[in-house]
């Protein structure tokens, strides 16, 4: 988390709070995003969703038969998913994050508290499409294009299906995103 706070700041040219151009906000989360998807994202997701449908298993036997069937690279898998779900993410919450923090900095005294919640549940839902993709792939046996994913998940369950599970996401990521905003501001100081 360290990593992508201090990745954004620097990309951004000032720290989170501060005045910046829109635009460069969107390219700094987007790019701290990506770099966080794709070194440390992509291989946990992966194990989460094994663990997910094999609740016998022990993470360390989710990681074990992973390598062994699939080598070190295995553990990328459904990366590009991962990581463009990571890259919009990180660039919706973090850009929520900068607009409503000035806004609402005197209505709150844990302004990044209150901010980092709606930023949180922002991301959530601006990313939801991915995330489904995301898992569909990362939990589908044969190896299949994002576009087959897309196409399967639409003839399935429709518009819909690509917000299942947004609500329960967001009810762990609003929290979350508000204590990171939060720790983050405490660090800083």
């Amino acid at each position: 988390v360290l990593v992508r706070l201090q990745t954004y700041e620097m990309l951004k040219g000032s720290e989170i709070g501060e005045k910046s151009d829109v635009y460069r906000t969107i390219f700094a989360g987007g790019i701290a995003g990506a770099i966080e998807g794709s070194i440390v994202m992509a291989p946990s997701e992966l194990v989460k969703v094994m663990l997910i449908n094999h609740p016998e298993y022990s993470v360390w036997e989710c990681v074990s038969k992973i390598y062994t069937q699939r080598g070190f690279l295995g553990f990328y898998k459904g990366m590009t998913s991962t990581v463009m779900r990571h890259t919009i993410n990180q660039a919706s919450s973090l850009s929520m994050y900068e607009w409503l923090y000035p806004q609402t900095k005197d209505m709150f005294k844990y302004n990044s508290l209150v901010t980092g919640v709606f930023a949180g549940i922002f991301s959530v839902y601006i990313t939801a499409p991915f995330d489904v993709i995301k898992t569909y792939q990362q939990r589908n046996v044969q190896k299949e294009a994002i576009r087959q994913s897309i196409k399967n998940i639409y003839v399935n369950n429709g518009i819909p299906g690509f917000f299942q599970g947004a609500f329960l996401r967001s009810l762990r990521v609003g929290p979350l995103h508000s204590i990171m905003y939060f720790m983050y501001d405490v660090l800083k100081k």
